[in-house]
């Protein structure tokens, strides 16, 4: 939607009062940097605007399966349990409605997404991200039922049966999304619900295969989980924490299915048979790092070192990597220490006040430096005896050069703290090619940019829902 109204020329702004997700980027605030979800930078990216917190006012982090830390504006504002935030959500209420407002001043359009599920009867005196935002907005709802999913029918019924009046009376059309096979097969199906609705349904949306961007906070189906390796291209390995945080880190590595087999493991008999083993961001470091420990993944990873195969650590999996992690002062979870992966020579410690940052710079490779950017998200520092594996140039000395940032061993073991550091094709084909020579990269290297793979994705994904969908009924 912000790409079909931005490619009409409007000024069109995506908006989504309450997002859960671990996966986090850096917007622009009132006075600097801030925290929001990704979901809604990728639609900044899609109106062609700059994402800004305003976009995602309130961010709920998960750290465990009933406490998050709750996200302000950008600003990480302390953990909750679950039924602490829903017992009086006016405060955050009135913070991201002031949001929309200011996004409303600035914007011609504004595309609102809602959260979870509408229908939730339980918490809708609380619930500030569905119909009470769009009633605050004055605006147009449209529904939309994911039939790949299965009953559809009682999906669109259901959710409707649930409203109030007032709610209902928002709803202007049913899109049925993510349909498989023949399309006039539903044709009858189609019937029915404006029947039984009186809703039109403004389109049928087929299946979209490859779409090629990022997932919101579920991993993305085109990487595999525990796959049989194929020794015929470069296997990569994600470590599929239980809390992973920012797993679009590697998003990079399903472009290029000739050549990168990418997967999410879980099984440590598969951590020895790929070619790199990346330890990715976590919202949980302690609490992973005891999991890994538990689970044997720590000793499959100590394995890899002393067997000299390749292994990485983002942001919390280079924290895992080092020595140990401690939190004396209890920041984001209990006080105490818990040793680490023990394959660098760093140490963790965590201090109150977060680091939130967009940075460019190198990553330094044996064979040379590679331009790198994106951004770093963390809690404390963790200095090593190792030479920095990036410079980063977010924060510069007063002489003008970058601070050095990570821990560098060799090409096959390193961590950083930037996300995003395997996001450039070439930089991912300067790491992934001494690994396996055998294996032509050469069509990764002089690939397009990130930023222009998501721009012709964006632009692929709104000619398709241009082509089954109208959407003059939802945008005049």
């Amino acid at each position: 939607m912000c790409r079909i109204l931005s490619d009409r020329g409007e000024r069109v702004a995506p908006y989504k009062a309450q997002n859960m997700s671990n996966n986090a980027g850096v917007g622009l605030t009132t006075s600097g940097l801030g925290e929001l979800g990704r979901a809604q930078i990728l639609q900044a990216q899609a109106a062609r605007v700059a994402p800004h917190v305003d976009m995602n006012p309130v961010l709920l982090k998960p750290a465990s399966d009933r406490r998050s830390q709750v996200v302000v504006l950008g600003d990480a504002r302390g953990d909750q349990e679950a039924s602490a935030y829903f017992r009086d959500t006016s405060a955050l209420r009135d913070v991201a409605y002031a949001a929309y407002d200011r996004l409303a001043a600035r914007f011609h359009r504004i595309v609102l997404e809602g959260a979870g599920s509408c229908a939730e009867v339980n918490l809708r005196d609380r619930d500030f991200v569905n119909f009470e935002a769009a009633h605050h907005a004055n605006a147009r709802v449209v529904l939309v039922a994911d039939i790949d999913r299965g009953g559809v029918y009682a999906q669109v019924v259901g959710t409707l049966a649930c409203l109030d009046d007032r709610d209902r009376a928002r709803i202007v059309g049913v899109i049925v999304n993510n349909f498989r096979g023949d399309a006039a097969l539903f044709d009858d199906g189609r019937a029915w619900l404006v029947n039984r609705t009186g809703l039109p349904v403004l389109g049928v949306l087929p299946h979209l295969r490859g779409i090629g961007l990022e997932s919101e906070d579920s991993l993305p189906s085109d990487v595999p989980l525990d796959p049989t390796w194929d020794p015929a291209r470069v296997r990569v390995g994600v470590l599929r924490l239980p809390r992973i945080a920012n797993f679009t880190d590697a998003l990079t590595l399903s472009r290029f299915p000739d050549q990168i087999q990418p997967a999410f493991l879980t099984n440590p008999a598969l951590g020895l048979g790929c070619d790199l083993l990346v330890v990715p961001g976590t919202k949980n470091t302690r609490a992973d790092l005891a999991w890994l420990h538990a689970s044997g993944w720590a000793d499959v990873i100590r394995e890899r070192v002393r067997l000299g195969k390749a292994v990485i650590g983002v942001c919390g999996g280079y924290q895992m990597l080092g020595r140990a992690v401690s939190n004396p002062e209890g920041v984001e979870d209990s006080p105490g220490t818990t040793a680490g992966i023990g394959v660098l020579d760093a140490t963790t410690v965590f201090e109150r006040g977060k680091r939130v940052t967009l940075a460019r710079g190198l990553l330094h490779l044996g064979s040379g430096d590679e331009p790198v950017a994106g951004y770093e998200i963390h809690v404390g520092r963790t200095p090593s005896s190792h030479r920095s594996a990036t410079s980063l140039g977010a924060s510069l000395t007063a002489d003008g050069t970058a601070h050095p940032d990570g821990a560098y061993v060799s090409d096959r073991l390193w961590g950083t703290y930037l996300h995003g550091v395997l996001d450039e094709p070439r930089t991912l084909c300067a790491v992934l090619q001494p690994l396996r020579p055998d294996v032509d990269l050469s069509g990764v290297a002089s690939a397009p940019s990130s930023a222009q793979a998501r721009d012709t994705a964006l632009d692929r994904l709104a000619a398709h829902v241009l082509a089954h969908v109208d959407l003059d009924v939802a945008v005049d």
